[in-house]
């Protein structure tokens, strides 16, 4: 005999098996961290469609019951940057600025300034020292004419036993300069030039245009040398 058999009662007897098997399941495969599933058991809708042939004789069309719901997990724990190592800079060579040279700066032992003042054209002047040499390392010169002037810079020759005495000739260093009226101009020697006849240490200048009423000042700045 064939009979009909509905299984809406048999797929209601399943759920609480499923339900535990999905438990024994969730907490095998989180193994380590304590895991929790917050809603079991799941709930499982649908039914099952069979035929039965005979007595004992059963054909499941549909083993596969759908299941809905989620499952909600609890317990994982949280990622956290801070075992991240730290970083330092400890291991960098220290800097030891006492290895660089000392830097200082010597004051001559005899610095030198003077003027020599220019008012009467072909009429060379001279300041200087006495028993050493005259190393200058800046001319400051001043046109007060209203024309340009030429300039001639020499190493003298003196007619007396000092720098004050006449000028009777010249050598080496020698510079000529054109200056503009009214202007004023600085030369600078880092290496200076020295001025040396037998024991005076002169240096003499002297314009050799006309002058028109005014005058030429030079600044000497030096230091006398052995």
């Amino acid at each position: 005999m064939n009979v009909s058999i509905g299984f809406n009662r048999s797929a209601h007897l399943l759920a609480p098996f499923l339900a535990l098997s999905a438990a024994v399941l969730s907490q095998a495969a989180f193994a380590g961290p304590d895991v929790t599933i917050t809603n079991v058991p799941l709930p499982v809708t649908g039914s099952v469609n069979a035929t039965v042939s005979g007595t004992v004789n059963a054909n499941i069309t549909n083993p596969v019951l759908p299941v809905t719901g989620s499952v909600s997990i609890t317990g994982i724990p949280a990622v956290s940057l801070t075992t991240l190592p730290a970083l330092t800079i400890s291991s960098l060579p220290p800097v030891n600025v006492s290895t660089l040279p000392a830097v200082s700066l010597t004051v001559p032992a005899q610095p030198f300034f003077d003027e020599i003042s220019l008012i009467t054209s072909a009429t060379p002047k001279a300041v200087g020292v006495s028993g050493r040499r005259l190393a200058v390392t800046t001319l400051t010169i001043s046109n007060f004419d209203a024309s340009s002037q030429q300039l001639f810079v020499s190493n003298p020759v003196m007619s007396g036993g000092s720098c004050a005495g006449s000028v009777i000739g010249g050598s080496t260093p020698l510079a000529h300069l054109i200056l503009e009226p009214y202007k004023t101009i600085q030369l600078q020697y880092p290496t200076p030039m020295v001025f040396s006849d037998g024991a005076l240490g002169c240096i003499a200048a002297e314009v050799t245009t006309v002058l028109t009423g005014g005058s030429v000042r030079i600044g000497v700045v030096g230091y006398a040398t052995p």
